[in-house]
């Protein structure tokens, strides 16, 4: 089992992940209620931690935009409308995105996951848990050697 050290600098690390993404959000959406519902984890087990983050499944077009082809969902959209407290006709908005994508996509935008993702990996908390784990890693091999040592006189 990895050590509670490790599993904390995890959790902290996926914590960070979240405040990163939820920031460039912030900065680039109108009504960014996808940041209100993004959760993390942890799990682990008999020799790994992992980290996870969740978030709704549009997750993909926030920042970056949706590209032309197929309806997108006319109701999402009649609900941002309303939170953004925009007066607008949802479905000749779904079908101008169904036929030439969002303005985001056209002007090649990046998606706010992915630039928080590539902020957050050079961070300080990714930074530490690489640290932690690297400092488990060392002990479990010390304590390898030292039992084959002792095996070995």
């Amino acid at each position: 089992m990895p050590s509670s050290a490790t599993v904390q600098a995890v959790a902290l690390a996926m914590y960070d992940l979240q405040r990163v993404i939820t920031a460039e959000g912030r900065m680039r959406t109108t009504t960014g209620g996808i940041f209100d519902r993004i959760t993390t984890g942890t799990a682990h087990g008999t020799g790994f931690v992992s980290g996870h983050l969740e978030a709704d499944d549009y997750w993909r077009y926030v920042g970056n935009g949706r590209g032309p082809g197929g309806m997108p969902p006319v109701d999402n959209i009649r609900a941002w409308l309303e939170r953004a407290g925009i007066a607008a006709s949802p479905w000749a908005i779904a079908k101008s995105i169904a036929k030439r994508g969002t303005r985001a996509h056209r002007r090649g935008d990046t998606n706010i996951f992915e630039a928080g993702i590539d902020k957050w990996e050079g961070g300080a908390s990714v930074s530490a848990a690489e640290d932690a784990a690297g400092r488990e890693l060392e002990d479990a091999a010390i304590d390898v050697i030292r039992t084959n040592l002792k095996r070995a006189s």
